[in-house]
């Protein structure tokens, strides 16, 4: 008798040794794994981060041909208004024409740069181009140049600019108005939306531009790991690892979420379950020792 409680005891104590050694390697594993995924997403983001300068610097070596396929294309817009008005704005002609090509407004003077003609506020026909903010344009009627274009002026609408081309029927100007929103392409507002990370871009000690959904109410980057430190970098759940570099006069930071968090609860699930197997053997064990 006392050689089988011996053999049970001996049983015992074996499938407890064994269980803590599955245990001991389960909890080694889980802190590999846990070490893994954290050297993983730093990998991930510092990946991210010199992805993302690359899309910035590339946007920085074509700003100038950016700037100039922007003014290309207004006075392309500009040059075909100029050439289709024919000296009076009969039958809505300038409304036609201001169709045609996109515009907000056109205004049409003679060669001392009294407004003849305008559209859609016919109010301003017998006033100056300086009456109206325009004497900037008042080099095409001195024959100074033969076309120029205003600087953008953002408002609620998007980018207002007016373009300006000597008259194709007699002397003066006609100056076009237009809306155009792709002047956020040439400034870098919209080159966040180019990038396919969580991306902050600031220029200037302020955010230019970003896809990432926590950082839009920021001033500055400086502002954003602020707010970020504050939130234990977590945002909507999802806890997030930065990095910021340089590209060009840009600042540039990403945000990757780290996969190390997910990696934790999947192995604590996987411990947990291969304990529950082992002590499911042990009870299983026992119960047979019991019978015989």
């Amino acid at each position: 008798m006392n050689g089988t409680k011996g053999k049970k005891s001996v049983g015992v104590a074996f499938a407890a040794v064994i269980t803590a050694l599955l245990l001991i390697v389960s909890c080694v594993a889980a802190c590999i794994a846990v070490n893994a995924g954290s050297s993983g997403g730093t990998d991930t983001a510092s990946a991210a981060l010199e992805e993302a300068q690359k899309e910035v610097t590339k946007f920085a070596d074509d700003s100038v041909r950016n700037e100039a396929d922007f003014s290309d294309n207004l006075f392309k817009k500009g040059t075909s208004a100029a050439m289709m008005y024919q000296g009076k704005n009969n039958d809505g002609q300038l409304e036609k024409i201001s169709a045609a090509v996109g515009a907000d407004s056109i205004v049409v003077t003679d060669a001392k740069g009294k407004i003849t003609e305008s559209y859609p506020d016919d109010k301003l026909k017998g006033k100056t181009l300086k009456e109206n903010k325009m004497g900037e344009f008042g080099k095409i009627s001195k024959g100074i140049v033969d076309k120029m274009m205003s600087d953008p002026n953002k408002t609620d609408d998007g980018y207002k600019v007016n373009v300006g081309i000597r008259r194709q029927d007699g002397d003066g100007l006609v100056v076009i108005g237009f809306t155009d929103d792709s002047y956020e392409n040439v400034t870098g507002e919209n080159l966040a939306a180019s990038i396919s990370k969580n991306v902050i871009i600031e220029k200037d000690g302020k955010i230019l531009s970003t896809n990432f959904e926590p950082a839009k109410d920021s001033e500055s980057i400086e502002a954003f790991e602020k707010k970020a430190k504050d939130a234990g970098y977590t945002f909507d759940g999802k806890r997030y690892e930065t990095k910021k570099g340089e590209a060009d006069v840009y600042t540039v930071m990403v945000a990757v979420s780290e996969a190390a968090n997910s990696n934790t609860t999947a192995i604590v699930i996987i411990v947990i379950a291969n304990a529950a197997l082992i002590l499911i053997g042990v009870c299983l064990y026992l119960v047979g020792a019991k019978k015989k």
